[in-house]
């Protein structure tokens, strides 16, 4: 473990998911000489290892994962995957190969905060990541907090990068567990619960925004009246963001 190198700040722990030895020691040499940064490594060499820590210890004692997708016991985008899953609320680094870019925007889109290249960042770059994905946590999750207590939820979906997401309050409003996340491939499916956003997501499309009451039915049977808002922006490839 590596001490704390800075008593200017709260330390801040960070997990690391790595098996190569070597790197793991390299990403601690890397923390300790930008000094940007005042945290302690907890380092393991599987997902299994890491999901029985933060299981153990708890993931909110955890400011920020450091997670390799080539690990001995999970590979490629569902190593995020399984981490997600079993914690939606982490604030995850994804570790790529050059190669595996491509895998890294998918994360970020998956849910990560982030993604980075081994062997392309420095300790500030390192550092620096770190120091953002750790304030748009926070953020974040004060959001999260005013809208359980406002009742208000909110989702973000494109349709052409199969993105889907929602926060916890929109979970618990349609009376899903907030562990089970849906994908967007499930959004189109008439049996999902969040199948009514789909038809706002249709009608926001061809007029920017749409705000209209619906009503949802919740898993147990109970019906809920919803005030609902969509808003359609397109981005410079012509998709839409809803």
């Amino acid at each position: 473990m590596i001490e704390p190198i800075s008593q200017l700040e709260t330390p801040h722990k960070i997990l690391l998911i790595e098996d190569d030895p070597n790197y793991a020691r390299l990403v601690g040499l890397m923390l300790s000489d930008s000094g940007q940064l005042n945290c302690s490594i907890v380092h393991y060499k599987t997902l299994a290892e890491g999901i029985a820590f933060l299981s153990h210890n708890g993931a909110r004692e955890i400011a920020a994962v450091l997670l390799d997708l080539s690990l001995p016991d999970s590979q490629g985008f569902e190593t995020l995957g399984r981490l997600i899953r079993q914690f939606p609320n982490l604030n995850i680094i994804v570790l790529t190969g050059l190669d595996d870019k491509g895998l890294g925007m998918q994360a970020v889109r998956a849910g990560a905060q982030d993604f980075l290249v081994k062997g392309y960042f420095d300790d500030g770059q390192l550092s620096k990541a770190l120091r953002y994905s750790i304030a748009r946590n926070n953020i974040l999750r004060r959001l999260e907090e005013t809208q359980r207590i406002a009742h208000i939820g909110n989702w973000e979906c494109s349709p052409a990068d199969h993105y889907f997401t929602a926060s916890d309050e929109a979970y618990r409003i349609f009376g899903l567990p907030t562990h089970n996340p849906f994908t967007c491939e499930e959004l189109m499916r008439p049996d999902c619960p969040f199948f009514p956003l789909l038809s706002l997501q249709e009608e926001a499309q061809q007029a920017g925004k749409v705000q209209r009451d619906i009503w949802i039915t919740l898993p147990d049977g109970e019906r809920r009246y919803l005030a609902a808002v969509c808003t359609a922006s397109r981005l410079s490839n012509g998709a839409f963001l809803f």
